[in-house]
């Protein structure tokens, strides 16, 4: 486990505001589930994702936590989520309304608390449909 402190710098396509952000890393050579991020409190954290094509796309996030969070992808709120539900790791939980990307571009996508909550955040995928 590492935690970060400084809120700004510390990775170039993560920017965040919390208390500190946890980053868990498990030295093994599988490319699932040996990393991942976490946040409690009030807090925010923004992620500029890879290229993603243009397209439409379900979002399938691999997280669980408490609370309530608000979505926004590249600066424009999408929905809000109830992170009391518990997911197991195998299981992936789909947001139905799709996303629309118009360019093929980095996107970002933010989660902001709407209440005090915690995440444990291993990875997110879009699926092309």
């Amino acid at each position: 486990y590492e935690r970060f402190y400084d809120g700004q710098n510390t990775f170039e396509k993560i920017k965040w505001d919390a208390e500190y952000l946890l980053y868990y890393f498990k030295n093994e050579d599988a490319f699932w589930d040996t990393d991942g991020l976490s946040l409690t409190g009030h807090w925010w954290i923004e992620l500029t994702l890879p290229k993603i094509r243009k397209g439409t796309y379900v979002l399938n996030p691999y997280w669980f936590g408490g609370g309530n969070v608000s979505m926004y992808i590249d600066g424009v709120f999408f929905r809000e989520i109830d992170l009391n539900a518990t997911f197991t790791w195998n299981d992936y939980t789909e947001l139905l309304e799709p996303i629309i990307f118009t360019e093929t571009e980095e996107h970002t996508l933010k989660l902001k608390t709407n209440t005090s909550s915690s995440i444990w955040w291993d990875r997110i995928r879009f699926t092309p449909i």
